[in-house]
């Protein structure tokens, strides 16, 4: 009994519930956390078709099948599935079962639950906002750029490599002697200056504007954004990123209105 409730605490603890299938008698057994996670009572201890219809319908095809997989050939699972649980609420839970094999037969079935539903809707909302950055950048038709300090490559995206005529592959990963030998001698020292102002906490983000050198030889100028996002913990940036815009039209016009100024 002491055994059976240090069980009980310590899986009420760590949310994890204990499960395990008799493979001659076809019978089920759970543990009290386990029939928390699905919202049942802890003494109850439900039947095979029951503990199935806790998965929903494309859940149970996928269950089954392993559960066949592990009886017939000894084969685990660990399966992350959609469960409504007996109140109605929807869930995802962690399934992992370890057959147990003995003189090469399956005799029983053992593996535990984990409610996961709070990591997968955080990696659900993450994946959203993801989605939606995307969204932007095609809309603003914007280049990316992230900075690896520690390894000193720089990973773009297809804009940034089409804003100066190259196609992704020509240039990916990008490194700070091609990034520099694309950058106008006498601007070399403009993108760094703004990291550095950056890091030092002189500004609120990098904001920079140069020139690069298309493929085919012209100037083109380039408005660069950026964060540093990544630090290590010696308080050093080890990743910096940002988008990166093609401000030409814009440059060309200021300076013609200057000249144009000039001469009135």
């Amino acid at each position: 009994r002491e055994s059976e409730d240090l069980l009980d605490r310590t899986g009420r603890l760590a949310g994890i519930g204990g499960w395990e299938f008799d493979v001659a008698t076809q019978t089920p057994r759970w543990t009290a956390q386990a029939c928390r996670i699905h919202d049942l009572p802890p003494t109850h201890q439900p039947g095979v078709e029951e503990a199935l219809r806790f998965y929903a319908p494309d859940a149970r095809l996928i269950v089954e099948q392993a559960l066949r997989q592990a009886m017939v050939s000894g084969t685990p699972f660990d399966l992350e599935l959609p469960v409504v649980t007996a109140t109605g609420r929807r869930i995802w839970t962690r399934t992992v079962c370890e057959p147990d094999v003995q003189d090469g037969h399956v005799v029983r079935l053992a593996g535990t639950f984990k409610d996961v539903t709070e990591r997968r809707l955080t990696e659900q909302a993450a994946q959203a906002s993801q989605r939606r950055l995307q969204n932007v950048i095609e809309a603003e038709n914007a280049g990316t750029w992230e900075w690896h300090l520690q390894s000193g490559t720089c990973m773009v995206n297809a804009r940034w490599a089409e804003m100066l005529g190259f196609a992704l592959e020509d240039v990916i990963p990008v490194t700070p002697d091609f990034f520099l030998s694309l950058v106008h001698p006498d601007d070399r020292h403009v993108p760094q200056q703004a990291i550095d102002r950056h890091v030092a906490g002189e500004t609120p983000h990098i904001d920079a504007e140069f020139r690069m050198r298309h493929r085919d030889g012209h100037w083109v100028w380039m408005h660069y954004r950026g964060l540093a996002l990544e630090w290590t913990d010696a308080g050093q940036p080890q990743l910096v990123a940002g988008t990166n815009h093609d401000v030409t039209e814009r440059r060309d016009a200021l300076e013609q209105l200057c000249e144009a100024n000039l001469q009135a």
